[in-house]
């Protein structure tokens, strides 16, 4: 675990054996290799932050060896798809549609900026949500572009979104596999994560075929998250790629599909398909803390709180099978906002 927290409140889960923490991504490589390492065959990695699959890929040649990696043929490939200049022109060589779009030559000519623009990390890893800001003045826009660096951000036209959905998956040496569609329903500001309902994902929903050859185009073996966002029209504008376990894919297990375990058996050379040919139902998934945060701050009522907690069929962080995390969560809040 990568965290500077005494004692992070994940690492109190009572399904994790064993734990090592450490304090910064760097550190991912030298500690895989000195603790890690199997003595009884090579152990399925997953990465749960884009920080840590660029590590992770980045060290590929001296970590394959040993385990069994998430990413591509060759050493680095990922990492340099997670500008999302790249991912942008892979997007639209496979036919998906992208906002307009520009970068940090813009500022020889504001003109070319489209406003109202929404302004964010070229590159996820190296940078935070609060380096994202939407735009209405090229002045506005041009200050906080030199404000982060102009070779670090990405300028797009802003949507006029209907909603936002992701299509969380992943991919093997023979399938793209992609079973629902997330739906943001409400989108908390400075979280990760949000309420949404998942659902199986209809034929008519989006062009798949396009997103599975993106999927495909990108060379990436493991679990991902595309992002897409809906304009009042209907009309479909790529966002991303994340090269990871998502922060909402515990929705896709709770309709009732595994992927970590679908990527787990491929690694292992095991047949994943029963897995992969089940059925999912729909579900309302709500991360816990980000929805309270929005009820206190009187950013939703407490009518429409109740109504969704209602009709919530699993939460981000409360497990009633294992309780340990969330309580050590809640005392941490409680002990920060003392």
């Amino acid at each position: 675990m990568v965290s500077k927290d005494k004692k992070p409140f994940v690492s109190c889960s009572k399904y994790l054996k064993r734990v090592i923490q450490i304090a910064s991504d760097d550190q991912i490589p030298i500690t895989l290799l000195s603790a890690c390492k199997s003595d009884n065959g090579q152990p399925v990695v997953i990465c749960c932050t884009d920080a840590s699959a660029g590590v992770v890929d980045e060290n590929m040649d001296s970590l394959t060896p040993f385990f069994l990696l998430p990413g591509a043929d060759t050493q680095g490939r990922i990492s340099s798809l997670m500008s999302k200049k790249s991912m942008a022109n892979l997007a639209v060589e496979v036919g998906l549609s992208i906002p307009q779009t520009c970068y940090a030559d813009v500022l020889d000519n504001p003109d070319a900026i489209p406003l109202p623009c929404i302004i964010k990390p070229l590159v996820s890893r190296m940078g935070t949500k609060a380096h994202i800001k939407t735009c209405h003045s090229t002045e506005e826009a041009r200050q906080w572009i030199l404000h982060v660096g102009a070779n670090q951000v990405q300028i797009q036209q802003f949507i006029d979104k209907d909603f936002e959905y992701q299509l969380i998956g992943c991919s093997t040496d023979n399938d793209v596999i992609i079973p629902g569609v997330s739906k943001i329903l409400r989108p908390c500001k400075g979280s990760n994560t949000s309420f949404l309902h998942y659902e199986p994902l209809s034929k008519d929903f989006c062009d798949l075929q396009k997103c599975k050859d993106f999927v495909r185009k990108t060379g990436y073996k493991g679990l991902f998250s595309l992002e897409f966002l809906r304009d009042k029209h209907g009309n479909d504008y790529f966002m991303e790629i994340n090269f990871r376990n998502d922060g909402n894919a515990i929705c896709v297990t709770a309709a009732g599909m595994n992927l970590p375990y679908i990527w787990c058996l491929f690694r292992m050379g095991k047949n994943y398909l029963e897995e992969a040919s089940r059925q999912i139902a729909p579900v309302y998934v709500m991360p816990d803390l980000a929805e309270l945060k929005l009820l206190l701050t009187g950013q939703i009522s407490p009518a429409a709180y109740l109504g969704d907690l209602r009709k919530t069929n699993r939460f981000m962080e409360y497990d009633k099978n294992d309780t340990r995390p969330f309580w050590r969560m809640i005392r941490a809040k409680l002990k920060l906002s003392w």
